[in-house]
């Protein structure tokens, strides 16, 4: 009787444990929906509506409902190599702990559009980040999982660093994603976001560029050409960090050598540069490796070859296109050689909280987000596994389990010391 006793109360403890002690979240693909924003050093996006960012988080390698939904493709020049740096960032909207990602190729043509090799980083902040997963430039076949350990992160940057010479024209090898998906759970609501602002209020004027301002009707910012400048200064005022400096209308020569330098405006002190060639007509982002706090600013973006194609005539031109709704010289100062009435479109991309271009007179207030210091900008993390961060309901279950072994052993000792 006692040893039939003991082992009743022993499963009635069990069953209660298995009963209410709760489980773990399921993991889910937190980056599914989400909002992403690409940045294509050295490259283009691919021309047809086929391929778009849009597509690499929609949950599938195609869309069956539509059927132009193939994921995101881009192109990568020639004549710059095999290595690239093309990234898409994700925003999860929220703090999640997550724990492995999904690769999805292209289901049209997985071989031929597959990046050479490509990395995948995460962070809390858009400040610290750390490589959860990279492949090299081995064939692929289907779907690539990668499991690591949990750690919390917000932000998902996948970074393709090589192409794979297949799908190719005479220009451009283009390579591509179908899908990126990202498992976790939930760990808390974010107020952070990626933001981009602008220095204009109204729409993009897409007009063609035309030989002067005047005949076309549209201001624009001329470098080269005929102009008589190389350079243009665009000093501009902001409340808020920004990584990259976008360009959402632009025209130019293909091979233009284009220089863009940060400096300070107060001192001339060099906060950030790169160097890229024009791939032709079309809008661009600068990615400069790093976060550049809020403040008052110099940006220069200058023709580096002087060649002359006729007499009074620069081989190369840069053209930044307008838009309507633009802010004044109050926020915005602009030289081409002589002072522009108007700026060109320009747009920063940015993880705080601000206005964004705020009056030359104001006095900047420090950034949310501390400068990056070299060595933690994406892409230069080290390959190192995160440390392992409990998932959502473990701490529930090794206390119930605690409970349940102590329930255990007092249920033990009542039977042996029972007198029936």
């Amino acid at each position: 009787m006692k040893r039939l006793l003991g082992i009743v109360i022993t499963v009635v403890l069990l069953f209660t444990l298995v009963i209410f002690v709760p489980a773990s979240a399921a993991d889910e693909n937190v980056a599914l929906g989400k909002p992403v924003l690409t940045v294509l050093n050295g490259g283009v996006a691919a021309a047809a509506d086929y391929w778009r960012p849009e597509y690499l988080t929609d949950g599938v390698a195609q869309d069956t409902t539509n059927g132009n939904a193939l994921g995101w493709a881009y192109g990568t020049l020639k004549e710059l190599g095999v290595a690239t740096d093309i990234s898409a960032y994700i925003d999860l909207g929220a703090v999640y702990s997550v724990n492995s990602a999904v690769v999805v190729p292209m289901t049209w043509s997985p071989a031929a559009t597959y990046p050479g090799a490509y990395e995948i980083y995460v962070s809390a902040d858009f400040n610290n980040w750390t490589k959860v997963a990279e492949a090299g430039a081995e064939p692929k076949e289907g779907n690539a999982t990668y499991n690591f350990d949990a750690i919390e992160a917000q932000f998902v940057r996948l970074r393709a660093t090589s192409h794979n010479g297949v799908w190719a024209d005479d220009l451009f090898y283009y390579n591509g994603f179908g899908d990126l998906q990202i498992f976790g759970t939930k760990v808390k609501d974010s107020d952070k976001a990626l933001h981009i602002y602008k220095n204009y209020t109204g729409d993009l004027v897409t007009a063609p560029p035309a030989s002067s301002d005047e005949a076309l009707g549209v201001p624009t910012v001329w470098t080269g050409f005929t102009t008589g400048s190389l350079e243009w200064r665009f000093t501009f005022n902001t409340d808020i960090s920004f990584w990259a400096i976008n360009f959402p209308l632009s025209w130019g020569n293909y091979g233009a050598p284009l220089k863009f330098k940060v400096t300070k405006e107060n001192d001339e002190t060099v906060v950030a540069e790169k160097d890229i060639v024009r791939l032709g007509d079309g809008g661009f982002a600068i990615d400069f490796g790093k976060t550049i706090p809020a403040g008052k600013y110099v940006l220069s973006v200058a023709i580096t070859d002087d060649t002359l194609a006729a007499e009074g005539q620069y081989a190369y031109y840069n053209v930044i296109g307008h838009a309507t709704g633009m802010l004044d010289e109050e926020y915005c100062l602009n030289t081409n050689g002589t002072e522009i009435e108007e700026a060109g479109a320009v747009e920063l991309f940015s993880s705080d909280d601000g206005r964004g271009f705020i009056k030359l007179s104001e006095e900047a207030q420090p950034a949310t987000q501390p400068d990056t210091e070299p060595g933690t900008e994406p892409g230069t993390e080290p390959a190192t596994q995160p440390e392992t961060v409990p998932q959502t309901g473990d701490a529930a279950v090794a206390m119930f389990a605690v409970i349940a072994v102590l329930a255990m052993g007092a249920a033990v000792v009542f039977v042996k010391k029972r007198v029936f």
